[in-house]
C-alpha cells in the first residue's frame, strides 16, 4: 500500500511539473454570430478553425476560468465585433476570471466608444503609444432608402398596424415619424445611460466623470493614460515580454486555447479514400448522454431559417436524452406565418414536458419575440432590443422602373381584388381597408401569443406597450416583457435546473459543420417528409447575389455600422418582397 502511494504522489508530482501556465487570448475584433454557418472551402481546409460563435467565446471564457493552468486572458480589440447584450454577458465573463485569480489583459492600438464597455472591465488596459482614444458619447444614424428606390424606379407600398410600428418607414420617408423619433430618442437614452454605468463601475468613477469624459471626446494615448482611461501605453513586443517575464519562460501563449479542432480531409493516398469511404457508410453513433439543446434563432425570420427550426424543435421534441432546450433569439423578426410555425413547434415541445428557457441576445424584437413569448423563462441584457409587437406589410411596385425600361404591361383581371398585390400598382383605398383587416387579425394573433406565455407577468395592459413600441432589455423587465437581466451562461444553468440534472452536454443547433458532414449530407436521404415551404421570388437571392456580397464584404472594413445597415436594408426589402405579413422591427445598431 506504501509503495502504491509512493507510486501515485510521483506520478501526481510529474504532471504537475508538465503542466505549463497558459495565457489565453481571445480577439474581439470580429463578429461573433450566434449560430454556425455552414463553412466555405477555406474553413473546410483550414486546420485549426477558430470558432466564430458568441456561445463558443462564452465556454473557452468559462473554461479558462476554471482551468488552474490558465493564468492570465488577454483580450484584442480595435473594434469590437459583439453587440451591446453580447458585451454585457462578456464583461460578467471577465468578472468571473478576476474571481477565479486570473489576470485579464486588454490590449488595442486604439479605442473608441464600440469597445469602451468591455476593455474597461479588465484590470490592465494597454493602449498603443501612438493610438488614441475616443469617447464622444453615442451616435446613431438612421438610414433611410425612398431616394434610392426613388431612382431605381421602385415604390414600396407599405401597411403598418401600431403607430409606432416604424419598419417600414425606410422605404417611403426620408425621415423618421414623429412616433418613431420620439421611440429612439426614449430607446437610445436608455442604452446609453446603461453604457455609462457599466464603465462607470469598470472604472470606478462616479456616472458624472465618465459623462464630462466624453465631453472631451478625443484623447491623444497620453492624455487617456492621465484621466486613466488606460493603464499604461505598450508595444506589441514589450506586452509580451511583459507578460512572460511575469509568468516565467516556459509560459504557453495562445489564442487556441479551447478551439475545438476540426476534421481535416486527407487525400494523400488511395487508403485515405477506402478511409473516407469507411466513415461516410459507417452507421452514425447515437449518443444517450443527457442534453440540453442549445438552439439558435439568427437573422431576419424567413422559410429559408425558420422551416428548418422547426423541424429541429419538433425532433428535439422526440429525442428522450433532450431535457430542455435553451432557445437563443437574435432576429429582428420577419414572416408572420414562420413566426406562428415555430411558435407551434415550441408549444409541443412544452407539450412534452421539457423546459423552454429563452434567451435574447442584442435584439429579440417582434416576430423574434413572438417565438419568445412561450418560453418558461426569458433572459436579456439591459441592451438587448426587444417588444415591437405589431405588424407591418406590403408590396415593393415595379411601375416606375418599368415605364424608365420602356417595358408596357395589360392585366386580364377576374375578381374585384385579383390583382392587389400586382407589382405594377399601388393599393387602392379599398383594397388598403381590406389589407388592414388582414393585419389586424395577425395582430391579434401575436397579442393572444403575448398573453398567453405572459399570463400574470405584464405589468400593464398589453396593449398600451405593444403597437409596435420598442424596449431595452431593463425597460422589458420592468413591463414583465422578460423575467431577469442575464445571458446565455444563466440561461443554460436555469435550464438544467429547471430539469433535474447536473451532468449533461450541449447538444448545439446549428452544429458546426465539417467537410465529412458536407459529404455525409449529400448521402442520406432526408427521412422527414414534413412540407418545407419553397421561395421563389424573384428577389429571393437579392441579398446572397455574390457582387452584393462581395461589396458589402469590401465596405465592412471601412464602416462596419454601415455596412450591417446596407445588409438589413437589403435583407428587409427581400422580405418584403417575398412576404404579404411581416412581423419585424424598426432596424438598430444590434
Amino acid at each position: 500500500m506504501k509503495k502504491l502511494f509512493l507510486l501515485l504522489l510521483f506520478c501526481t508530482s510529474v504532471y504537475a511539473q508538465n503542466q505549463k501556465p497558459i495565457v489565453a487570448i481571445f480577439h474581439l475584433d470580429r463578429f461573433y454570430t450566434e449560430g454556425h454557418q455552414e463553412p466555405g472551402l477555406e474553413e473546410i481546409f483550414n486546420k485549426e478553425q477558430v470558432p466564430t460563435t458568441f456561445l463558443s467565446l462564452t465556454q473557452r471564457l468559462q473554461k479558462a476560468a476554471n482551468d488552474p493552468n490558465v493564468k492570465a486572458c488577454l483580450f484584442y480589440g480595435e473594434f469590437s465585433g459583439l453587440g451591446l447584450a453580447q458585451t454585457e454577458e462578456l464583461c460578467r465573463l471577465m468578472k468571473l476570471l478576476k474571481t477565479k485569480g486570473k489576470d485579464t489583459i486588454y490590449f488595442a492600438t486604439n479605442l473608441s466608444n464600440l469597445n469602451m464597455v468591455a476593455a474597461t472591465a479588465v484590470e490592465k488596459l494597454y493602449l498603443f503609444p501612438q493610438g488614441e482614444v475616443i469617447f464622444n458619447g453615442m451616435s446613431f444614424q438612421n438610414m433611410y432608402f425612398k431616394g434610392l428606390l426613388d431612382k431605381l424606379g421602385l415604390e414600396a407600398d407599405v401597411i403598418h398596424i401600431g403607430d409606432f410600428k416604424s419598419a417600414g418607414e425606410p422605404f417611403y420617408l426620408t425621415q423618421p415619424s414623429k412616433e418613431s423619433a420620439a421611440q429612439s430618442k426614449k430607446l437610445f437614452d436608455e442604452i446609453y445611460a446603461n453604457t455609462i454605468k457599466q464603465i462607470a463601475q469598470n472604472k470606478n468613477l462616479k456616472e458624472a466623470e465618465v459623462k464630462q469624459l466624453t465631453e472631451i471626446g478625443i484623447f491623444s494615448s497620453e492624455e487617456a493614460k492621465s484621466k486613466k482611461l488606460v493603464s499604461d501605453l505598450s508595444l506589441h513586443k514589450d506586452l509580451a515580454s511583459t507578460i512572460r517575464s511575469g509568468y516565467g519562460n516556459d509560459l504557453v501563449i495562445t489564442s487556441k486555447y479551447g478551439v475545438q479542432k476540426t476534421e481535416k480531409l486527407k487525400m494523400n493516398s488511395i487508403m485515405d479514400l477506402f478511409v473516407l469511404i469507411q466513415k461516410l457508410s459507417a452507421p452514425p453513433v447515437r449518443d444517450m448522454s443527457k442534453k440540453i439543446s442549445v438552439t439558435t434563432l439568427e437573422g431576419p425570420i424567413t422559410n429559408f431559417n425558420g422551416e428548418p427550426l422547426r423541424k429541429h424543435i419538433l425532433k428535439q421534441t422526440k429525442d428522450r436524452t433532450v431535457k430542455a432546450m435553451v432557445l437563443r433569439v437574435n432576429s429582428p423578426g420577419g414572416s408572420a406565418q414562420v413566426s406562428e410555425a415555430i411558435y407551434q413547434a415550441l408549444l409541443e415541445f412544452k407539450k412534452a414536458g421539457k423546459p423552454l428557457i429563452i434567451s435574447m441576445g442584442n435584439i429579440a424584437a417582434s416576430g423574434g419575440y413572438y417565438i419568445a413569448a412561450p418560453g418558461d423563462h426569458i433572459f436579456a441584457e439591459n441592451s438587448t432590443i426587444t417588444g415591437s409587437i405589431g405588424v407591418v406589410g406590403g408590396k415593393v411596385v415595379f411601375k416606375q422602373m418599368l415605364d424608365k425600361l420602356g417595358i408596357s404591361t395589360h392585366q386580364y383581371n377576374i375578381g374585384q381584388f385579383s390583382n392587389i398585390m400586382s407589382p405594377t400598382q399601388k393599393f387602392s383605398d379599398t383594397e388598403k381597408h381590406l389589407i388592414k383587416k388582414s393585419f389586424s387579425r395577425v395582430y391579434d394573433t401575436f397579442k393572444e401569443r403575448v398573453e398567453s406565455g405572459r399570463k400574470g407577468k405584464l405589468t400593464e395592459e398589453l396593449e398600451a406597450i405593444a403597437g409596435g413600441r420598442v424596449y431595452t432589455g431593463s425597460q422589458a423587465l420592468n413591463l414583465g416583457l422578460i423575467d431577469q437581466i442575464g445571458g446565455l451562461t444563466e440561461a443554460i444553468q436555469l435550464a438544467a435546473k429547471n430539469s433535474n440534472i447536473s451532468n449533461f452536454k450541449l447538444s448545439v443547433y446549428p452544429k458546426k459543420v465539417d467537410i465529412m458532414d458536407l459529404l455525409s449530407k449529400e448521402l442520406r436521404q432526408d427521412e422527414d417528409n414534413t412540407f418545407i415551404q419553397s421561395d421563389n421570388s424573384s428577389l429571393s437571392n437579392l441579398f446572397t447575389h455574390s457582387l452584393i456580397k462581395s461589396q458589402i464584404k469590401s465596405l465592412h472594413s471601412l464602416n462596419p455600422m454601415l455596412a450591417k445597415q446596407l445588409s438589413s436594408f437589403l435583407q428587409q426589402l427581400q422580405l418584403f418582397a417575398n412576404e404579404g405579413v411581416l412581423l419585424v422591427s424598426p432596424q438598430y445598431p444590434y
